[in-house]
């Protein structure tokens, strides 16, 4: 089956925690085909080093989506966009949202930053 879904790094978070929305995000979405960015992985190693074993082997369950000219061009137009309307996303979410975007897949998130983002198909928890 092809991937439909990137799961973002608050929600990998929520079901690494095992939390009530971390069991909510894998009783919903992990019976489908899912993908993670490079930047979640990113993101988790290098705030939570001591978990990194767990992190790695979860990781590596999934096909992991890079960016590329293609991302970067959409991430610079919503960035300009979000900048226009007076409104600050970090940036790694932007970078996420574009690959989300491009790819044409459902981002899934517990962080509502991403509701921001025009053109972004989420499921925010």
């Amino acid at each position: 089956m092809a991937v439909i879904l990137i799961l973002d790094t608050s929600a990998i978070v929520e079901i690494l925690r095992g939390s009530q929305k971390g069991k909510e995000i894998v009783g919903n979405f992990l019976n489908e085909d899912a993908a993670i960015s490079a930047f979640s992985a990113y993101e988790l190693l290098w705030s939570r080093p001591e978990k990194e074993r767990e992190i790695l082997e979860f990781v590596k369950r999934f096909n992991v989506l890079n960016f590329e000219l293609e991302q970067s061009i959409k991430a610079a137009e919503i960035k300009r966009i979000l900048k226009n309307k007076g409104i600050t996303i970090n940036e790694v979410d932007i970078f996420i949202a574009s690959i989300a975007i491009m790819a044409g897949f459902l981002l899934v998130s517990c962080d509502k930053d991403f509701k921001k983002i025009p053109g972004l198909k989420a499921r925010i928890f």
